[in-house]
């Protein structure tokens, strides 16, 4: 069984933040760490040094927002078979190997309007290239229970039909009926 988190780190270009982020992933004996919101510019972002972390894939955009990053601790058995990363740093789609069972692992930081399209859109995309299990991590800045929420507004749309509404939905390891 994988341990996997997720978090939403609200930028990592600070060292003591960085430092942190790597206590609390070695507490939890995490085996797949998802993060989202890392602001690493491309090319310039320093070297996440998580012990036993040496597998990271990172998707950033052009400017210190956005950004995802997926780190794969070293005792899992990886194997990278495909990739594919949003240019603007928003999503990120590892299809792998982990401990001989096939994923297709989705990281996503979702803008802070018209989530729904942009999840929809991501969705989309995923359900082209979707191999084995499917695991979707990541902020998507949408409640699920708006009415819940104080801070989002009052529109109810069920999380069924976010995944309902695509062409050809995923395949999800349990029955989702559209």
């Amino acid at each position: 069984m994988l341990k996997v988190i997720s978090y939403n780190v609200k930028g990592l270009n600070a060292p003591v933040k960085r430092h942190s982020l790597a206590a609390e992933v070695q507490r939890l004996k995490a085996d797949v760490v998802c993060l989202q919101e890392t602001h690493f510019k491309r090319l310039a972002h320093p070297l996440l040094r998580i012990r036993n972390f040496n597998t990271q894939y990172h998707a950033t955009g052009p400017t210190r927002a956005k950004g995802v990053s997926i780190l794969i601790r070293s005792n899992v058995v990886f194997q990278l078979h495909r990739k594919i990363s949003d240019p603007r740093g928003q999503y990120l789609i590892p299809i792998c190997s982990l401990n001989h069972k096939i994923y297709t692992l989705v990281n996503v930081y979702s803008p802070n309007t018209e989530q729904l399209s942009f999840i929809f859109g991501v969705l989309r995309r995923v359900s082209l290239v979707a191999t084995g299990s499917l695991l979707v991590c990541g902020d998507f800045n949408y409640s699920i229970d708006p009415l819940k929420d104080i801070r989002s507004p009052k529109i109810l749309i069920p999380t069924k039909q976010i995944f309902c509404s695509i062409d050809s939905p995923p395949p999800f390891p349990f029955h989702l009926r559209c």
